[in-house]
């Protein structure tokens, strides 16, 4: 891609993204996990940190571990204003090998759901099922499935790692782009891309197929609910992680902006079918695409020093 600075503050992996953005949706397996591993030592310098920016806060925390020492911290990325005393939370918690201060985190399992502030003016996700799912609920992967979580700043995947050799053959592992949840409130709309990505379950290798399954799990969960859908025509509800804007509404980002962004990627990769028209825009697309992965790296490093 043309246009875009070649920096300091651009980092290497974000320059090799620029050139293959099909990446972002659908990561070489070694490459995303290099990079988690790079994330997983930043994290753990980040220890019992809280940091807001632009409607998210994250909170690395091992404060509720019983015994301190050689604790890995939880992560807890909350979409709200700063004033808000409610928020939409993901909260990732880990899976350690080991004991004592040489235990290192093999991985995350994940929840998400709405979250209070507590007295300490921090956020905790509320106690109660009908309001929390688990990230295989929230993605709506096959039945059986599991999912661990390796973050990453920019890359997702899903596949089968050495995960599936500690916990049998039904466990995927799901490396997640944190840059891009990091975007301010915004960044909520991204969790979308959790959905392609199980849309590729159980063995699904075709890009067009992994966005269909998303896009009917994702309008499965307004089917026979007149009253939400009728909030969400009227702009008062827009729908899970906030993507159900009208495209009239200048450059917020929506389900129909991502999902061109994932296909528009592949597509000049030569692994997906596109619209003639979404063809003849695809530089316009990619553009503005590119823009986005420069943000995220930008936006990971602001809450991961």
């Amino acid at each position: 891609m043309e246009g875009y600075p070649r920096g300091p503050e651009i980092s290497r992996e974000t320059v090799e993204l620029l050139k293959t953005p099909e990446q972002v949706f659908d990561s070489d397996l070694e490459k995303a996990k290099k990079e988690a591993e790079k994330v997983a030592e930043r994290i753990l310098r980040s220890d019992g940190s809280h940091r807001q920016s632009r409607g998210v806060e994250v909170d690395i925390d091992s404060e509720s571990v019983e015994s301190r020492r050689g604790s890995k911290p939880a992560i807890q990325i909350t979409w709200a204003g700063k004033f808000d005393k409610q928020g939409i939370m993901l909260s990732l918690d880990p899976i350690s090998e080991g004991k004592g201060i040489e235990s290192g985190v093999l991985a995350y399992k994940g929840s998400y759901g709405v979250a209070k502030r507590n007295q300490a003016g921090e956020f905790d996700l509320i106690d109660d099922p009908s309001k929390t799912l688990s990230l295989e609920k929230l993605f709506q992967v096959p039945q059986g499935i599991d999912l661990y979580i390796k973050p990453t700043i920019t890359r997702w995947a899903i596949g089968q790692d050495e995960l599936s050799f500690l916990w049998g053959e039904n466990a995927r592992t799901l490396y997640m782009g944190l840059g891009f949840l990091l975007l301010g409130e915004k960044g909520h709309k991204w969790m979308y891309i959790g959905m392609h990505e199980a849309g590729h379950l159980p063995n699904e290798n075709d890009e067009n197929k992994a966005w269909t399954a998303a896009n009917l799990n994702y309008a499965s969960l307004y089917r026979g609910k007149k009253e939400i859908i009728k909030q969400i025509i009227s702009s008062q509800n827009h729908g899970r992680f906030d993507i159900l804007e009208k495209p009239s509404y200048g450059n917020n980002l929506t389900i129909g902006k991502i999902v061109k962004y994932g296909l528009v990627s592949h597509a000049l990769a030569g692994n997906a079918k596109i619209p003639e028209q979404w063809t003849e825009n695809s530089k316009i697309t990619m553009d503005e695409f590119g823009r986005k992965i420069v943000e995220a790296q930008e936006a990971f490093d602001s809450f991961f020093r």
